[in-house]
């Protein structure tokens, strides 16, 4: 079982990675050149994560000595949020391979016939959509916000409480996340497309909690991501024909990998 969820994660990493590779800036940064070059000569997802663990800290020593960006401007900037996304994408397979299923086998067996491989995936990725939860529930308390983003941090501490009641139904948990997931989605788009200016006291707090929702969005997006991908695979395996359609964001994820693909040049390996 193991070869399955290593390749399955492999897969959605290279796919990050060739998104990266079609977008226009890529052949500008010397950075995003080193670690793409890591991915394409190991393909393995601990050195990934070394480089790009590494790449951070040195960023983050440069944010120091020079301005700091903010969460909105790092969220438009092409190579901090590369590092941000790519850095939770490898964080979360390394503990899904060198923590989650270790616990599961020791739980079910690797063997057990009474579950299958891509049910104890499912339950793996399950336990860490919980402890993302639990995780970023421990700074929504500390949160403070501008008035326009009042409304926002109300809506997502009811989405957590609810989170909470759904903590041992993994499919409620699953549905309520989808939908956060949109709400995160809309809410950031208004806001980008409507600007608010605000006080030298108002931008940090909403600096603030603009972090806190990319974060939490990428984190959960990247689990939501492989739920579909192991379900997809479990289908195929049993020759369930499903529309794309039915796999909302893998379905989203090729569209535009195959709109990357007809608008740009084939990428470099």
């Amino acid at each position: 079982m193991k070869l399955v969820y290593e390749d399955l994660l492999k897969s959605l990493i290279e796919e990050e990675i060739l998104m990266v590779k079609y977008d226009c800036a890529f052949d500008k940064n010397i950075k995003v050149k080193e670690f793409i070059a890591v991915w394409d000569q190991t393909h393995n997802i601990k050195k990934l994560y070394i480089q790009l663990n590494k790449q951070m800290t040195e960023f983050a020593k440069t944010q120091k000595i020079s301005k700091r960006l903010k969460a909105s401007e790092i969220n438009n900037e092409f190579y901090p949020t590369l590092l941000g996304k790519l850095g939770s994408f490898t964080a979360i397979a390394l503990d899904f391979t060198e923590n989650e299923m270790h616990i599961l086998d020791n739980i079910y067996g690797i063997d057990d016939p009474e579950i299958s491989k891509y049910a104890m995936m499912g339950i793996g990725v399950c336990f860490q959509l919980r402890e993302v939860y639990l995780m970023f529930m421990d700074f929504l308390d500390e949160l403070k916000v501008p008035k326009f983003m009042q409304e926002a941090l109300d809506n997502i501490n009811d989405y957590f409480d609810k989170a909470m009641d759904h903590y041992k139904d993994f499919d409620k948990l699953i549905k309520l996340t989808m939908k956060i997931h949109k709400y995160i989605q809309d809410t950031m788009s208004q806001w980008a497309s409507h600007p608010t200016e605000l006080s030298i006291e108002e931008a940090p707090k909403a600096d603030k909690f603009l972090n806190f929702l990319i974060s939490f969005d990428i984190n959960t997006y990247i689990l939501l991501l492989m739920l579909e991908k192991i379900h997809l695979l479990q289908d195929q395996e049993e020759g369930i024909v499903i529309k794309p359609q039915s796999y909302k964001l893998l379905h989203e994820r090729e569209k535009k990998l195959e709109n990357l693909r007809t608008t740009q040049n084939k990428p470099e390996n």
